[in-house]
């Protein structure tokens, strides 16, 4: 389960795996697709569904078929994430944003 990202975020993918990592550290299991779909304000599962599916196909978590809650982030998520915020503050920093 090692990380292997296949393409970059969008912005709404990186608040669903935030989401996703805060569940499982907060509580112990990661959040249902219902959850998911009232954190970035949609009404339908399904395209809470849409998000997880991207996030399969470009690497960055496991689901498990047929397992409610059976999303799995990979192995190096969180050092990723944390890179971008790093990086983020440099660039607000370079433009005179941050002191």
């Amino acid at each position: 389960m090692d990380l292997e990202v296949k393409d970059g975020l969008t912005k709404r993918q990186e608040i669903v795996l935030r989401y996703i990592l805060r569940s499982i550290k907060e509580r112990g299991y990661p959040p249902a697709l219902w959850e998911i779909a009232m954190e970035i304000k949609i009404k339908s599962e399904a395209g809470a569904k849409r998000h997880i599916e991207a996030l399969v196909k470009k690497g960055y978590i496991d689901k498990e078929k047929g397992v409610h809650r059976g999303i799995r982030p990979k192995k190096g998520v969180e050092d990723l994430l944390e890179g971008i915020n790093q990086r983020r503050l440099f660039e607000e920093y370079q433009k005179g944003g941050v002191r």
